[in-house]
């Protein structure tokens, strides 16, 4: 089944998301998040003291390879 929504029930929607349905919202599917996520990030984040608020916030990757 396919819902149409007018603009203004999408601006509605948007305007009273929550941070956390939104971040569930980007959960259900991993990979698409993420490219939104980056997207948004090369988009719009002109500002270097952003951009190393986010290169901060971001864990570094450990990997273990081998157990010894």
């Amino acid at each position: 089944m396919t819902i149409k929504l007018t603009d203004s029930q999408v601006n509605c929607i948007l305007e009273h998301i929550s941070r956390q349905q939104f971040i569930d919202f980007l959960a259900d599917d991993i990979d698409k998040g993420v490219d939104w996520i980056c997207d948004f990030v090369r988009s719009y984040v002109d500002s270097q003291q952003l951009q190393e608020k986010i290169k901060k916030s971001l864990p570094p990757v450990q990997m273990e390879l081998f157990n010894e």
